[in-house]
Parts: structure tokens; sequence; C-alpha cells
């Protein structure tokens, strides 16, 4: 038996409230999106019914389920930001990558960067399970200035060799329920949880995208 699901569920709100934030020394603009999906309590049943895999080729603390469904809406939405938010035109036929992820632990975590050049992602977690302000996703400045790097380059050496004494976290933006937040990929970043606060039952669970 074949369990067949609506895609429409994962639509896009057309009358989401979109709006910028610039944050550090060089002004790294945040777009963020306020109700984001339109069918959110959906989307967040969806993905508390996946099976998620643990991925050991890079360094993500949580479990990844990734998926295809939509996948054309949410890029041509993505596409549709880094144009009007970032002015960037830039065509690219990499495959993008559409996720959720849920982590029931974080443990230590060192800023890093995505090795493309948007990623975004919309907390699934209810507005009480969030409340405190005690999730979200970080951002970096490391020791001698720098807020972010270059993907695939020999600057990418400091996140390598570095320790949690040689960031300064400058920044956080707290996760609410489907709330959207999309970035430059090259900030140094990652995921803030303070996991001894958290009462819930339901892991840190988001969507997430890394697009070109």
């Amino acid at each position: 038996m074949v369990e067949v699901i609506d895609s429409q569920i994962f639509s896009i709100n057309k009358n989401a409230k979109v709006s910028e934030k610039y944050i550090g020394k060089s002004n790294n603009k945040l777009v963020i999106v306020d109700n984001f999906f339109l069918f959110p309590n959906q989307v967040r049943d969806y993905a508390l019914s996946c099976k998620y895999v643990k991925e050991g080729e890079h360094s993500n603390p949580g479990y990844i389920h990734r998926t295809g469904v939509n996948l054309f809406h949410f890029l041509d939405f993505t596409r549709w930001i880094k144009e009007t938010y970032y002015q960037d035109y830039r065509v690219n036929y990499s495959a993008p990558i559409f996720s959720f992820q849920a982590y029931d632990t974080i443990g230590r975590v060192l800023p890093h960067i995505d090795e493309v050049n948007y990623a975004g992602l919309c907390c699934l977690n209810t507005d009480e399970e969030v409340l405190g302000n005690i999730t979200g996703t970080s951002f970096y400045q490391y020791k001698t200035g720098e807020e972010y790097s270059q993907q695939y380059s020999y600057r990418n050496n400091i996140l390598y060799n570095s320790d949690q004494k040689d960031w300064n976290k400058y920044h956080t933006e707290y996760h609410q329920y489907n709330r959207f937040i999309f970035y430059e990929s090259c900030l140094f970043h990652s995921a803030y949880w303070d996991e001894s606060k958290w009462d819930s039952e339901t892991p840190r669970l988001t969507f997430n995208t890394f697009t070109w």
C-alpha cells in the first residue's frame, strides 16, 4: 500500500510578511519571512512523521530527512529572495537541497559555513516550545575580525584550525514558529539551542534550504 500525501500542504504563504535585518560590523543582511508556510501545522506533522538519518560526512549534530516535495516551488521562492533582496541574478544549475532537520541533542558546535551561496531555515517548533529565546541561529566574528569567508577557498582554513575561544558571537536570530530565516551561507554561523531549558518531548525541528 502506497501512502500518498497532498503536496499542497507545503505551499508557501503568498501573504507572508518579509523584512530585512542587518547584523554585524559588515552589515550582513538577513531576510526574515513570517508566516512562511500556508499550512504550518500540517508541515510540522509531516516532519514529525518522517524517518531521519545521521549523515556522517559533515558536522551537523542532528538528523536529516531530505525531501524533493514541491522542490521548484521552494526554488522559485529562494530565487526571488536572492534577486529581490541581494540583487544576485546569477544562474546555477547545481541541485539545491531541501530537508527537515531534527536535533535531540546538540553538544559542542563550532561556527561553520555552507558550501552553497544561500541557506535558510523555518522553525517548526511551536511558540510554546521555543518560549524564552532558547533556540535560534547564531552568527560569529573570528578573532581577527572576519564575519564571513568564501567557499572552496584557503580562507576556510580558520574553520578547521580554530577553537571556541577564537570566536565572538555577535548576533543570535531566535526562532519563532513558522518563521523562515534566509542568509548568505558564507557567514560564520551555527545552530543555537539551550537544551537544558527545553521542556518539550519534540526535538528541535526545522525545514532547511541550501541553494545557489
